[in-house]
């Protein structure tokens, strides 16, 4: 599944790229973060919300298709 050969996030020296720091708390994605938030309000940072919730899963894969960071393997995600 061209996994990354590091744990850490590749624009974020020395953090641990995973899934709270990929949705929530990447600079180089804050404006596609903003986005979801204007969307999801308070629900946000909620990692289970996102993941689950009828509303919130294709407000999350249209952020992950905005952040380009899965083009080069899945193609367009939204």
């Amino acid at each position: 599944i061209k996994k990354s050969d590091t744990p850490h996030s590749p624009h974020c020296p020395g953090v641990k790229e995973n899934v709270a720091h990929f949705t929530l708390s990447c600079l180089q994605y804050a404006r596609e973060h903003h986005i979801l938030m204007l969307h999801l309000c308070r629900n946000t940072s909620n990692i289970p919300h996102l993941l689950s919730h009828s509303k919130a899963v294709p407000l999350l894969m249209n952020f992950m298709n905005s952040t380009g960071r899965f083009k080069a393997t899945f193609g367009d995600i939204s």
